[in-house]
């Protein structure tokens, strides 16, 4: 049985193992299952996170950005103008808070909350940290850390759009683990772009002009933009008429007092016109146009006009004349030329530049080297030959880039060659009021050739560079130097017969500066601390620490050297400018008679870019503490207490609290040792009895000034026992239950106390104590205390060297402090000045932008730098390959305001080491900015070999302007240049800011539309006779531009140069109904909408 058993326990062994192997295999790979699922679900988890956060941000700058606005236009129509609707918006949406609004009134600052309160970019990371953490997410990056670095912009997109561009450089987020699980930007890649429509809101300009008593709603016309869609159909033909102009209803029947149009001549009585597609076999009794065509195609009008609308037809000669006799060639060694006409917006006496696609113009396919080309531009006549002064600077296979000068007119005749290559020629560089056409630069270091003095506040400059070798260090390009009045040099001087024989090194120093002063200096500042920099004569930073800065005035501590020497001065300003200016002189004469008897030291206060900072008062004093923390620096402190007595430290307060008896009951003296002479300054609420002590023995003896009452009371005092002798002498009488300033002087035996509770300024009067001729102990520490209840409070503490700062002179002016822009391109590989390639620096050190390129510079390359003045600062662009295809470019914005500037060729690279020289081929400047016409903005005729006659009949057109009344019926809009945008019309409609507004336009739409192709300007029109009675005094011949007819305070009386639009106030003298009789339109208004030509036909005169 017992072998049975065995046997029969084996088997089941043998049976249960490769179960029991299954069931472990089984289990292991459910564990590993389960643990892949877990994380792929983890995974996933992260991933739809990340994910969601680039969506909720750009649904968060959308919701927020549509509220500010709402607000803006609230307070824009009901308070006032904004100063800067850029900075505005985007402080809404960053902070729901603007200054200018949310500081008007108490209704406004609720008005702020209620619009903007919980949707913000600062809303949104808070709630966003706290929706995270609920998921299992730790937001590390703090939300003041991702403010601060957050970049945002709010501009116009084009004129019926806003878009804001955004990104967060970076922020990390960790799982509960630890684990990041995000460390990246968002987005991931570039920036976000929200685009945000404004049609549907209210037009802060009606009310504002109007002082509320008209409003509009902003609202597309259907041809919303005149330049690319005009707002009517023009059809070009051939006929005959009496009369030069005329309008009248269009029909397709012949109707007495309408203007018939059709496939073919159906004769009529009383027609004021007939338009014909094709032409009429017998002469009709009255104006008519046949041969019809649209966009250069033979079209029937039948195709294109509707019965009912408003018609106009003119013709260029009257009374059956053709159309002109044979012009005249300007170029005989050129076969081809066409007619280029430029916008009616395009300034006369003006640079602009002609960006042209080399196959959609007809001299595209003249011969040309790259830079030269064999065409000639004239401005267009029948009867001279004036060339036009322009310049070519690039001609490739992909764009054409032509300045041009216009002058007095618009029309040009561009003349050119496909064969001829003796005719190429680059044109006239001199049309800019800076040019240069070769500067060679040898290597140096830091090397700068002046080209030219700059004038203007905002101006460019272009030019072709080119580098010896493309292997080696090269750094070159353009430099700009102005000087800034920003910077504050403050002279503190001492009278030698006062100062003598005391220690002159590592003195404490107090600068206070006037509300005047810090207006002028324009630092960033918030209260008790400013972005500043204070340096010495030679450029070293100067240790300093700031008492108080606000409003009212600032005082600053500075540790330096006082000195004697007389030509320090002299020699820190022949530094500066190279010679000592005379202004200056005559300064340092008046001030100091040359400092002959002075000790003394001078302080360059300047602006930085950094956060507002108060220093560091440890590296400016001897001993110094402002009880940061929670508890006291027991690093720097003994303490003791008795009777129940107490000390605290909180919120930046040192508070020492007494008992209800006359014995000392808390007392706190330093570790720190000091002199026989030295200084005590602190600024102190007294309360009840407290006591300052000095001269702090080895056997515990310190000698205190006890505030009883209001009386100073000199006494002895034992800091091991807590023992108190009996006065020895009586003081002056103190402030108590207040802040006051207070400063002690231990002046080897010889004591005296300060107090003030006004501003301190850094000087004394009178002491509130004076205890004489005691005696002088040195290397002992200083110590508070307080007696009897409290608490006495202590914001901070110091001790400086002996000085008596009320016998200080202190003088200041303000110095134009040279600054210097580097604007400078390398060869790749070889890096230096924190990264090169397009650089932007200062001073040669401080690298503000660049851009990591590729390309090499052994071969020429073409560069543009914009400076443009805005109400920042300065706004800088530096573009490599401008108005190419395929350009790069910098951008930086420098707090400066420069009131004139000088232009230098500049490289650095070893003579020894690299020896890269460099050659510009030329440089050009002029003022900023610029209009850029592309080809689709141009109207060019079609090539033509010899000139043509006319045929018999005048050329003639008909419009049909029924759509552009059918807008301006309905109170539409239409996006044109140079009139205000959306965001000049929250400000007013003041033109301070259109460059930058029209810059970032062009800037946004290449990122948005890959071109720049919209205008920014909102124009709608008033009919007068929709006016309200309260506003009928508004009639007057003024163009109908709502941003003219409108502003009565600017524009009160008749325009000489408003004209009768056809078709809407004037008929030409024939009998069809008017629109409004008093409807007027300038030819520049005019042609925003109809173009030149339609300018030309449709105005009246």
């Amino acid at each position: 049985m017992k072998r049975r058993g065995f046997l029969m326990n084996s088997a089941v062994l043998l049976l249960l193992i490769p179960l029991l192997l299954l069931i472990a295999t089984y289990e292991d790979a459910s564990s590993m299952i389960i643990a892949s699922q877990g994380e792929k679900v983890e995974i996933e988890r992260t991933f739809r996170v990340t994910s969601y956060l680039e969506e909720d941000f750009k649904n968060t700058l959308s919701l927020s950005t549509k509220r500010a606005i709402a607000l803006t236009v609230d307070y824009a129509t009901a308070e006032r103008p904004l100063d800067n609707s850029s900075r505005a918006l985007e402080q809404l949406v960053m902070y729901g808070h603007y200054s200018y609004i949310g500081g008007t009134n108490s209704n406004w600052t609720a008005r702020e909350k209620f619009f903007m309160k919980n949707n913000t970019i600062r809303d949104w990371l808070r709630n966003m940290k706290w929706e995270l953490r609920k998921q299992g997410y730790i937001m590390k990056t703090s939300p003041d850390d991702i403010m601060r670095n957050m970049k945002l912009t709010i501009a116009p997109l084009d004129s019926f759009h806003i878009v804001v561009n955004a990104s967060i450089p970076n922020i990390v987020i960790e799982d509960l683990s630890g684990k990041v699980v995000y460390n990246s930007s968002i987005p991931q890649n570039g920036s976000v772009y929200v685009v945000i429509p404004i049609e549907g809101i209210e037009d802060p300009l009606f009310p504002h002009l109007t002082k509320g008593r008209a409003s509009r709603i902003i609202s597309a016309c259907k041809f919303a933009y005149p330049s690319i869609t005009p707002p009517y159909i023009k059809m070009d033909g051939y006929g005959q008429s009496s009369i030069k102009t005329f309008s009248g209803q269009l029909y397709n029947v012949p109707r007495g007092g309408k203007i018939f149009y059709g496939d073919k001549y159906i004769s009529g009585s009383n027609l004021l016109g007939y338009v014909m597609a094709n032409q009429p076999s017998e002469s009709p009794n009255a104006p008519y146009i046949f041969n019809t065509s649209l966009n250069g195609k033979r079209t029937s009008p039948l195709s294109v006009f509707s019965p009912g609308d408003i018609g106009v037809m003119t013709f260029d000669s009257v009374s059956g004349g053709g159309t002109g006799t044979q012009a005249h060639w300007c170029e005989k060694n050129m076969e081809f030329r066409t007619n280029m006409t430029l916008p009616s917006t395009a300034p006369l006496n003006s640079l602009v530049l002609l960006v042209l696609n080399p196959s959609n113009v007809p001299f595209g396919s003249a011969v040309h080297d790259g830079n030269a080309a064999s065409i000639r531009i004239y401005k267009r006549s029948d009867t001279a030959c004036e060339m036009a002064p322009y310049w070519i600077e690039y001609w490739g296979d992909d764009k054409i880039l032509i300045w041009l000068n216009t002058t007095d007119t618009r029309d040009y005749t561009v003349y050119y060659s496909t064969s001829d290559q003796s005719m190429e020629w680059e044109g006239n560089i001199a049309l800019f009021p800076v040019h240069n056409e070769s500067v060679t630069l040898p290597a140096a270091e830091e090397w700068s050739e002046l080209v030219s003095d700059i004038p203007w506040e905002s101006f460019f400059v272009r030019y072709s560079l080119k580098a010896e070798s493309n292997a080696r260090d090269f750094d070159s390009g353009v430099e700009m130097s102005f000087n800034s009045s920003k910077c504050l040099l403050v002279v503190k001087s001492i009278s030698t017969s006062i100062f003598s024989g005391v220690d002159t090194e590592d003195i404490q120093i107090p600068i206070y500066l006037s509300p005047d002063n810090i207006s002028k200096l324009g630092a960033q500042w918030t209260t008790n601390r400013a972005a500043i920099e204070i340096t010495d004569v030679y450029g070293n930073k100067v240790p300093f620490w700031i008492e108080y800065w606000d409003s009212d005035g600032a005082l600053i501590w500075v540790k330096a050297n006082l000195t004697n020497d007389e030509s320090l001065l002299e020699e820190f300003f022949k530094m500066m400018y190279g010679f000592m200016p005379s202004f200056v002189q005559r300064w340092m004469e008046w001030m100091f008679g040359w400092l002959s008897d002075y000790y003394y030291n001078a302080f360059l206060i300047c602006p930085s870019d950094g956060q507002p900072t108060r220093g560091d008062g440890n590296k400016v004093f001897e001993f110094f503490d402002d009880f940061s923390g929670n508890s006291l620096d027991t690093s720097k402190w003994n303490y003791k207490t008795a009777q129940g007595g107490s000390y605290s430290v909180s919120n930046g307060i040192l508070s020492l609290q007494g008992d209800k008896d006359s014995k000392a009951d808390v007392w706190i003296w330093t570790k720190k040792t000091f002199p026989s002479s030295y200084v005590i300054g602190m600024k102190a609420y007294l309360k009840n009895q407290p006591f300052f002590m000095w001269y702090i023995d080895s056997d515990g003896d310190a000698w205190i000034e006890h505030i009883k009452r209001t009386t100073g009371y000199l006494r002895e005092f034992n800091i091991n026992d807590g023992s108190l002798s009996n006065n020895k002498e009586n003081g002056g009488s103190y402030t108590k239950n207040r802040w006051s300033r207070l400063e002690l002087y231990i002046d080897a035996g010889d004591f005296y106390t300060y107090q003030t509770t006004g501003q301190f300024k850094g000087t004394w009067g009178s002491p509130v104590s004076e205890y004489l001729w005691y005696l002088s102990e040195s290397d002992e520490p200083i110590g508070l205390g307080q007696i009897y209840k409290g608490p006495a409070k202590y914001d901070f503490i110091y001790v400086r060297k002996y000085l008596d700062i009320s016998d200080m002179k202190q003088d200041s002016i303000f110095l134009p402090v040279q600054t210097k822009i580097e604007f400078i391109d390398d060869n790749p590989g070889n890096p230096d000045h924190d990264g090169d390639k397009l650089a932007i620096l200062q001073n040669w050190t401080n690298n503000l932008d660049n851009y990591n390129g590729a390309w090499h510079l052994d071969t020429a390359q073409r560069y543009e730098v914009v400076v443009s003045k805005v109400s920042d600062g300065l706004d800088l662009t530096f573009t490599y390959n401008p108005n190419l295809d395929i350009t790069h470019e910098s951008h930086t914005l420098v707090d400066s305001n420069p009131n004139g500037y000088e232009l230098y060729a500049t490289i650095d690279n070893n003579p020894q080491k690299d020896n890269n020289s460099a050659t510009f081929h030329w440089i050009v400047a002029a003022p900023y900015p610029y209009n850029t016409y592309t080809d689709s903005q141009l109207t060019i005729t079609p090539s033509e070999s010899l000139p043509s006659s006319g045929g018999g009949y005048s050329t003639a057109r008909v419009y049909d302007i029924q759509p552009f009344i059918d807008c301006i019926q309905a109170q539409k809009y239409f996006g044109v240049p140079g009139a205000p945008s959306f965001f000049e019309r929250l400000e007013g409609g003041d033109t301070t800011n259109r460059a930058y507004y029209e810059r970032m336009a062009a800037k946004m739409q290449e990122a948005v539309y890959g071109a720049a192709r919209y205008p920014i300007g909102l124009i709608s029109f008033i009919l007068p006779k929709d006016l309200p009675p309260n506003l009928n005094f508004l009639v007057r011949k003024q163009p109908a531009a709502d941003y003219i007819y409108l502003d009565y305070r600017n524009y009160p009386s008749d325009d000489p140069n408003a004209k009768k639009v056809y078709g809407i106030s004037t008929n030409g003298g024939v009998s069809s109904p008017l629109l409004d009789e008093n409807f007027y339109l300038t030819p520049a208004i005019a042609r925003k909408i109809f173009g030149v030509q339609g300018a030309s036909d449709l105005l009246e005169g």
